[in-house]
């Protein structure tokens, strides 16, 4: 039984990697970019998006399994972010840290703003809400919602922050 209750715990984490966390990534790593003055094209987000959303999910799998406490995985995975940005979108490692830093920063002040609301609203423990696959996805995507205004907003109007558009 315990068997069957661990496989169907993986695939609520499957569903939340492929309905979240890949698309959180993209967002991360596309307005970062933007904010600098670097437009890109979905091709190079979504390879971005897709192994960053898998750390994520394996990261944080770790830090569950260890029982190492959240915190500094935030470090990890903005440390990856850069590399992949490097990578994929072939900038300057500065460069990609400071798009990193942006983007995570606009992840993190959307959820300062917009959790406490959602966790009042729902009326359920926190824990229940990041338990269930649907409504931690739901929570995902109204902390994400500065960052996807931020996404919307710089496409339409070109708009940056400071111009480091270094390839």
């Amino acid at each position: 039984m315990e068997s069957i209750q661990q496989f169907a715990s993986s695939l609520d984490d499957i569903k939340v990697l492929l309905l979240f966390y890949w698309v959180e990534s993209c967002f991360i790593a596309y307005t970062g970019l933007s904010l600098i003055g670097i437009r890109i094209k979905l091709g190079k987000v979504i390879p971005v998006g897709v192994i960053h959303g898998v750390m994520v999910y394996l990261v944080r799998g770790l830090y569950k399994y260890f029982e190492i406490p959240f915190g500094t995985h935030t470090l990890i995975l903005l440390i990856i972010m850069a590399c992949l940005l490097t990578i994929f979108v072939r900038v300057r490692f500065g460069t990609a840290v400071t798009a990193s830093l942006l983007g995570m920063v606009l992840l993190l002040l959307g959820e300062m703003v917009t959790m406490p609301f959602f966790y009042k609203a729902m009326n359920m423990p926190v824990e229940q809400i990041w338990a269930n696959p649907w409504t931690h996805i739901l929570a995902g995507y109204v902390g994400d919602s500065l960052i996807m205004l931020a996404a919307l907003f710089t496409t339409l109007t070109g708009y940056s922050l400071i111009r480091l558009g270094d390839r």
